[in-house]
């Protein structure tokens, strides 16, 4: 998801750059991961600029999307700080939508709330799923 995102960037002449965390690939392991606050976890993975400077959070999916509740609340933090976009690339489709913060919430209100199988006792993992059509 992430490689198609900077693919669209640099065929759209959008100026990118990594910001966010990403426990897969920062070399600690998950206990480890977990001590640093949700909020920072949470933090978007890119910042883009074009006429002004945006956050964007890359998600993957095939044909729903997942949105993390929790996440969803440190993402109101983001959005406060500076205008968050989501880039949502389906597999199935090979397509990529993009949707800003508060519309998404907008939509995802009527979206059913589902929950990993791998919840623990400091995240629940209840997510909103929505058809990657809808975005």
């Amino acid at each position: 998801s992430e490689e198609k995102f900077e693919e669209f960037c640099r065929s759209n002449n959008i100026i990118y750059f990594r910001y966010g965390t990403d426990q897969r690939n920062s070399g600690i392991s998950g206990g480890d991961f977990i001590k640093i606050p949700k909020i920072i976890r949470n933090t978007p993975d890119y910042i883009v600029i074009k006429k002004t400077a945006s956050l964007v959070e890359v998600k993957g999916c095939k044909d729903t999307a997942k949105f993390k509740l929790s996440d969803l609340k440190s993402y109101d933090f983001w959005n406060n700080v500076m205008q968050l976009y989501y880039c949502v690339y389906s597999v199935t489709f090979n397509e990529i939508r993009f949707i800003a913060h508060i519309p998404l919430k907008k939509l995802l209100k009527g979206c059913n709330i589902k929950q990993f199988h791998d919840f623990t006792a400091y995240d629940d993992k209840k997510y909103y799923e929505i058809p990657f059509e809808e975005l």
